[in-house]
């Protein structure tokens, strides 16, 4: 059964507008900046990682963590990690984009011992940086699958994807930030060994979407999107307008195609609401275009 979801659009005044034609597009960006936990935690164990910046280029030039045999922690003399830090990606998304998915690539490797697995592998939003001491946000993409030595070339080893957000809602701004990035730790697993892992580097991947052509100017900072998860085969729509207006609301599929439309003629000046029927459309991704006062807003909305 597919979800019901509210979409709240607050309009104070736009303009432009024309056509409508949807682009995916992905770009890969390294790191500018990197450290280890204990910069923003100075009381955490875990083991301190060196030569950090190493991360920041495929060269063959690792960060290194020596982890003590597992169940053994004192202060930096540690069975797991502090978190390597991986953020200034440098990425310049579209502020009209939408985000789509993202994936995170690290060539990662050790010395002896074959017993390191991941502990955090969690993404850094906007307000969550090196200098807020914040904590990562989202999913924790950490694998419990013991670590495999590479003797010749290594491999990136993925998390997340291209369809993939971590849980967690991403604005252009939020990804083109400095304090954007990636946690990463590890712990050893086998009492009897003290291995060193290492890390030659990281890279983000972003998935995300444009609707060109659409040339809307939104002088408001009060436009957001609310999405609820309640068993409906409905989409709610509750938006304000400042005055009366014949409005149109449209809804567009991944590939730009039109699956819904709809004339409001005569609405009146403050908040109004539309629900429409999507009991009949295929789970996934789809564009909600509203237009009205001579501009438009377009939002992401999933639909299950």
């Amino acid at each position: 059964m597919k979800n019901k979801i509210t979409i709240l659009i607050f309009i104070s005044f736009s303009i432009g507008v024309r056509l409508f034609s949807q682009t995916n597009a992905d770009t890969t960006n390294s790191p500018s900046k990197s450290t280890y936990s204990n910069i923003i935690c100075l009381t955490c164990p875990g083991s301190n990682w060196d030569s950090t910046a190493n991360i920041e280029a495929n060269d063959g030039h690792y960060a290194n963590v020596l982890l003590a045999a597992a169940s053994t922690c004192i202060d930096t003399n540690c069975y797991y990690s502090r978190s390597l830090i991986a953020s200034g990606f440098g990425f310049h998304i579209p502020l009209k984009a939408a985000i789509l998915g993202i994936k995170v690539e690290i060539l990662r490797n050790f010395d002896i011992g074959n017993c390191i697995s991941d502990s955090i592998v969690e993404l850094a939003k906007n307000e969550v940086g090196i200098s807020s001491g914040s904590q990562p946000v989202g999913n924790n993409y950490a694998s419990s699958t013991l670590w495999n030595k590479f003797n010749g070339p290594i491999p990136y080893i993925s998390y997340g994807g291209s369809s993939d957000e971590w849980g967690v809602s991403w604005a252009p701004a939020d990804i083109n930030s400095s304090n954007f990035g990636v946690f990463f730790a590890v712990k050893n697993t086998n009492s009897k060994s003290t291995p060193t892992a290492k890390v030659d580097h990281i890279r983000i991947t972003v998935t995300y979407s444009t609707l060109t052509g659409v040339e809307s100017e939104i002088r408001s900072v009060s436009d957001f999107l609310v999405c609820n998860n309640k068993a409906e085969n409905s989409l709610e729509l509750s938006f304000d307008l400042e005055t009366n207006s014949n409005s149109a609301i449209s809804i567009y599929n991944m590939i730009g195609q039109l699956q819904f439309s709809k004339e409001l003629r005569s609405l009146p000046g403050g908040k109004n609401k539309q629900t429409i029927d999507v009991s009949n459309f295929i789970p996934g991704i789809y564009f909600v275009r509203l237009s009205a006062n001579g501009g438009e807003l377009v939002r992401k909305v999933m639909i299950f």
